[in-house]
């Protein structure tokens, strides 16, 4: 089995140069996995990281870090899971930065619960041909909650596919924004942008603010956006009472598959399922 050893920034830049970092990145961790490498256990990240995937390079990761810079280089697979609960009181802002190059793919799920405020905020570079980014988040959060999200997506290289799919439960007083950005660069030709959310209101003081919108500076490129705001449909619930499904258990099967369905194949799917 390989072993791979993380590093303190500041020995990473003596080790690497400051080629990988941001400008002013003094705190985390540094881990280069190199090309080629088949990473079969999932990592368990806890620190801020920057990480770097030589080409070729496969991993799985659980992330719970505040701050992740990810680098996949050429052919590069990096898949990321995380779950994020918040308190009542407590305040959580998250970032994750993703340079991915040509054919590799970056594909995560995030999923949000708790009663506090948390600000998730992501930014993909698409540099390479064939570059492709997947981004599926959802939160169901009650009381006075609140969760922001804020995107972009920056399609740089031509032939780049991106997709944003995000869903959210409220309850009592909870809010969430969403705001995201597909910005298409004159260069990025056969660009595939996708971005969509989907709020699900279960209270009348819940509420949702959505700002999704595309940048697009490129012929033949293929890219939409949308956003809905809607309630549990009384239709459905009417529907299971008809074959002996009472309306408690009938609108808990109608949110399991409102959320699981973005969750499919991953270890998130049973902590989805139990929070609802």
């Amino acid at each position: 089995m390989l072993a791979l050893k993380s590093l303190p920034i500041a020995e990473a830049k003596k080790k690497y140069g400051s080629h990988f970092f941001s400008r002013n990145q003094e705190e985390g961790f540094f881990l280069y996995v190199p090309p080629r490498t088949v990473v079969d256990e999932t990592l368990e990240v806890l620190e801020p990281l920057t990480l770097v995937l030589g080409e070729g390079a496969q991993v799985k990761m659980h992330c719970k870090a505040s701050t992740l810079d990810v680098v996949l280089e050429k052919g590069a697979q990096l898949k990321i899971e995380e779950h994020i609960h918040v308190e009542q009181g407590e305040q959580y802002h998250s970032l994750l930065h993703a340079k991915i190059y040509e054919d590799a793919q970056l594909l995560r799920h995030l999923f949000r619960t708790g009663s506090g405020i948390a600000h998730e905020e992501v930014k993909v570079e698409l540099r390479g041909a064939r570059a492709d980014a997947t981004l599926n988040g959802a939160a169901n959060i009650g009381d006075k909650a609140q969760h922001n999200v804020n995107i972009l997506a920056h399609h740089i290289a031509p032939k780049t596919t991106s997709h944003q799919y995000y869903k959210n439960i409220l309850d009592g007083e909870a809010k969430a924004s969403f705001e995201a950005k597909i910005y298409v660069e004159k260069e990025a030709l056969l660009t595939d942008a996708y971005q969509l959310v989907n709020h699900l209101l279960l209270s009348p003081k819940a509420a949702a603010f959505s700002r999704p919108n595309l940048e697009i500076f490129a012929d033949d490129v293929k890219a939409s956006h949308g956003a809905t705001v809607s309630e549990v449909d009384k239709r459905y619930l009417h529907y299971l009472k008809t074959r002996g499904i009472d309306e408690t258990l009938g609108k808990k099967m109608l949110l399991k598959g409102f959320l699981l369905t973005l969750f499919e194949n991953t270890k998130l799917q049973t902590i989805v399922a139990e929070s609802l």
